[in-house]
């Protein structure tokens, strides 16, 4: 049984606190934290109420809650941070460039450690890959990873905590290493995690069916597991570049933009935003918990723009207002349509929409219904948000892949974006000039002032369905939410 698979459940209260926090705490009181909650130091405030969270009614559920939201909000930027810097050092082996990339890199390892499951093969590849940074350091005079974490930071409990890591990752891996049947036990010990968080969720709000946060944790197992993978990934592509002293584009672009993807959140929907809303008010005891609506923010963060369009920063839930218009599919259609195809209406299926191509040499778009058109001036500066997916990959990139018109003007957003998979994926395009709008009369960017018009008199409102040559294509369209600004 690997030591690491109820690390998340095991974690004595007093090694969490003293994690949690890499410095002294600024909030004397749970709503401190909280306050802070809706500025950019969510991540801090998200420790800090970790930190003061032992005085709840359920300690052990709220920091499971808790130490899950930090990883899956703070792990994969940092890796993304740590491959940025790496691209734009004149040389990885300088100190302090190695010293920042060695900060945002353990950084997430530890956040990783603390908050999502690792099985045992992972354990093993990232074991690999961190010895392997430290021989490639070492090889070169390089500081170890603590001290140059140290140096950096001039925190020394950030330099420990990254040690920490560190050794429990090497004793889950060699645990991992000496196991008869890894793979039996690894299913057995996942299977037991579920059962233990899903035990939870129901103790604490009965009655409850199983069926939702059991689905809810495998999806997050998932999440994960590829969150483990790409950190992996993201230590070898930096040995590599100290050893070779080249940065392998190829592979940082792949993995930068799984993280981009990571980044979105494992879940579709609000089902676990508000499931954990529940558990952590639940956990917090009666009259308490009024910062939990803004701990666990599942609204996801932008889908990272073309290089062409300049680079939208990322948002959480304080940034956007209140949702202005949404279609969640679960009644049928709701006057969605289809342009561009043989058939005009979509099928309304399991809660979501599909289409087939029915027409050869074309492009079919969504069409948005009323709901979502006319004066939709305060979405300027906000987000519309959907779910798509294929049901076979495509090589094509993501030209128009959202289309505006109204007021004269029509405007779409260039190749660049990410493209559907078989896999549902989430997308968030912000109504900003920044994510890259160009006005499709000039070919030029749009303004500010172009996007504003467009949503003040918005007359159609069309999402890309097809992403192939062939003519017998299918995609699905779920969960549209068309976000004001703030």
């Amino acid at each position: 049984m690997f030591r690491q698979f109820l690390l998340i459940l095991l974690l004595p209260l007093s090694l969490a606190q003293a994690q949690s926090v890499g410095g002294s705490r600024t909030s004397a009181t749970l709503e401190d934290a909280g306050a802070m909650l809706e500025t950019d130091q969510r991540i801090t405030a998200l420790r800090e109420i970790l930190d003061l969270s032992a005085r709840q009614e359920d300690p052990e559920l709220l920091g499971i809650l808790l130490r899950s939201e930090i990883a899956i909000e703070a792990g994969p930027h940092q890796v993304i941070e740590a491959l940025d810097l790496l691209a734009k050092a004149d040389a990885v082996t300088d100190r302090e460039a190695f010293g920042a990339v060695s900060v945002a890199l353990f950084g997430a390892i530890a956040d990783l450690h603390d908050g999502a499951y690792l099985t045992g093969d992972a354990a093993i590849a990232l074991d690999e890959a961190i010895k392997r940074f430290e021989k490639t350091a070492a090889d070169l005079g390089l500081p170890k990873i603590s001290d140059m974490i140290a140096a950096a930071t001039g925190d020394r409990a950030a330099s420990a905590r990254a040690e920490q890591s560190v050794s429990a990752i090497a004793t889950d891996a060699e645990e991992a290493r000496g196991s008869q049947n890894a793979g039996s036990t690894g299913r057995a010990a996942e299977d037991e995690y579920t059962e233990r968080l899903v035990d939870l969720a129901v103790s604490r709000l009965r009655p409850i069916t199983t069926a939702v946060p059991y689905l809810l944790v495998r999806e997050k197992l998932a999440w994960d597991k590829e969150m483990w993978t790409e950190t992996t990934n993201g230590l070898n592509i930096v040995s590599e570049a100290i050893e070779t002293g080249q940065v392998d584009r190829t592979a940082y672009n792949r993995t930068k933009e799984r993280l981009h993807v990571l980044a979105n959140r494992p879940w579709r929907g609000d089902a676990a935003r508000d499931l954990a809303v529940k558990l952590c008010r639940s956990a917090s005891g009666v009259g308490r918990g009024d910062w939990c609506d803004d701990a666990f923010d599942t609204r996801p963060a932008a889908t990272p723009p073309p290089a062409s369009g300049g680079a939208c920063l990322v948002f959480y839930r304080s940034m956007v207002g209140p949702i202005l218009a949404q279609s969640d599919f679960q009644s049928g259609d709701e006057g969605w349509r289809i342009i561009d195809n043989g058939k005009t209406r979509p099928i309304s299926e399991n809660g979501y929409l599909s289409a087939e191509d029915e027409k050869a040499y074309a492009t079919y778009f969504w069409s948005a219904p009323a709901k979502f058109l006319g004066d939709k001036s305060s979405a300027f500066g906000g987000a519309l948000s959907f779910d798509l997916r294929l049901y076979e990959n495509s090589r094509a990139s993501a030209p128009r892949i959202v289309v505006l018109e109204g007021g004269g003007v029509k405007l779409a957003l260039p190749k660049g974006y990410r493209r559907p998979t078989v896999f549902w994926h989430r997308y968030n395009i912000w109504f900003q000039q920044c994510a890259g709008w160009i006005n499709l009369a000039t070919g030029k960017p749009s303004t500010s002032a172009e996007l504003l018009q467009v949503l003040s008199n918005l007359e159609g409102l069309y999402i890309r369905g097809e992403y192939s040559s062939s003519d017998d294509d299918k995609a699905s369209l779920d969960d549209v939410v068309l976000w004001t600004g703030k």
